[in-house]
């Protein structure tokens, strides 16, 4: 899910479920923010069915200014 400067987003997570630690897949969230000066955003993962670690191999946000 996102997070804006520490605050989870309602509506901005997305639940994958993988079967066995080798496999891979891929999500998108997609989220409208009002961001000020200083504020920031982040990605958050976790895995809530069992005890191994989140891997994130790549990963890419984009960021994109709207015009008032």
């Amino acid at each position: 899910g996102l997070a804006k400067n520490g605050t989870h987003l309602p509506g901005s997570q997305a639940r994958i479920h993988l079967v066995g630690a080798a496999y891979h897949t891929s999500s998108a969230i997609c989220k409208l923010v009002s961001l000020a000066t200083n504020d920031y955003v982040e990605l958050y993962v976790m895995n809530t069915t069992d005890t191994q670690n989140v891997r994130v191999s790549d990963m890419s946000m984009s960021i994109t200014s709207l015009a008032n």
